[in-house]
């Protein structure tokens, strides 16, 4: 069962809803309040399809996991209290969820692979990315993936942020 990122579609909406919600509670049996009831919601997931930056992961097809990916910047990453390793343009990655289902599969660190294979088809090399400090399952991921903590930034609260620049020889 292969894992791969498609563009998010409009009839899944509530699919991801429920990927938010059984993200929240895989979060809370942690300790960790990464996402609240307020975010990320339906409308959000939305704006992101309708922004053509919405994505899923499937496997045979179906929609395992959801994340938001653009190359537009972001405001919240200009103001860093650290820095970042380039300045080069980056890709930005939020709202990376799996359902249930997928769980305990690997399917994250897949992900960012996929991640990665689609920002190099679009001439980017450097992905950007945040988490909660206490969101210790995502820094091990990126950290894993070869992400480097560059400092802290706002992102709806303090958020540690990462880059990887995978065009580095």
């Amino acid at each position: 069962m292969e894992l791969s990122l498609r563009p998010a579609i409009p009839e899944e909406i509530p699919i991801y809803e429920q990927f938010i919600k059984q993200a929240i509670d895989f979060q809370h049996g942690m300790g960790l309040v990464q996402w609240s009831k307020d975010y990320p919601t339906a409308e959000i997931i939305a704006d992101d399809i309708e922004q053509k930056i919405g994505f899923a992961f499937t496997v045979d097809g179906k929609a395992v996991g959801y994340c938001a990916l653009s190359f537009g910047g972001d405001k919240a990453y200009e103001m860093i209290d650290g820095k970042w390793k380039t300045d080069l343009p980056y890709a930005v990655v939020h709202r990376l969820m799996f359902g249930d289902i997928a769980r305990g599969k690997g399917y994250a660190l897949k992900a960012f692979s996929l991640i990665k294979e689609y920002c190099k088809e679009n001439g980017f090399r450097v992905i950007k990315i945040d988490t909660k400090e206490d969101n210790s399952v995502m820094r091990h991921i990126l950290e894993k993936q070869g992400f480097v903590y560059c400092g802290t930034v706002w992102c709806n609260g303090i958020r540690m942020a990462y880059e990887l620049d995978f065009g580095e020889k």
